[in-house]
């Protein structure tokens, strides 16, 4: 979910698997899913490298 909030859709695979991770999440595109990601807290909103 980290690599499609951060725009990787080809870090984690084929189309179709990126299809089927939206599914699991309830969601519909990899806008949402980022979405979903930073209110969950699984993305970061400091710029700096994570130590």
């Amino acid at each position: 979910m980290r690599l499609i909030a951060a725009g990787g859709d080809r870090a984690v695979g084929a189309k179709d698997n990126v299809s089927a991770i939206l599914g699991k999440l309830g969601v519909e595109n990899r806008v949402q899913a980022a979405v979903l990601a930073h209110r969950t807290g699984l993305t970061r909103t400091d710029p700096r490298p994570a130590a």
